[in-house]
């Protein structure tokens, strides 16, 4: 279901296509301001942080190197530092 427009469609029209979506795409979001601050979630990184390992099959730094000329650089460099980092999810870690 996330994938519906981009990998099929139930239209004729055809998919969309990712790399036509990433040139106005806004940035993918970094962790929140409060989520860095919590002491408790600061406390479980250092202390278990083989439970929040990046794994990716894609190599970094040559996949900044192909995005250099990206037109949406803001876009661009917030994949790869999310690659670096880690994505965040979009979800409300502290809700009210």
């Amino acid at each position: 279901r996330f994938l519906r427009g981009f990998v099929w469609s139930n239209s004729n029209k055809p998919a969309k296509r990712f790399a036509d979506v990433s040139l106005s795409h806004a940035p993918v979001p970094t962790v929140p301001q409060p989520v860095l601050d919590d002491s408790v979630v600061n406390g479980t990184l250092k202390n278990h942080p083989e439970l929040f390992a990046i794994v990716t099959p894609i190599k970094v730094d040559r996949f900044e190197e192909l995005l250099r000329d990206h037109p949406n650089q803001p876009f661009a460099q917030s994949v790869v530092r999310a690659l670096r980092e880690g994505f965040w999810p979009y979800a409300d870690a502290k809700p009210d």
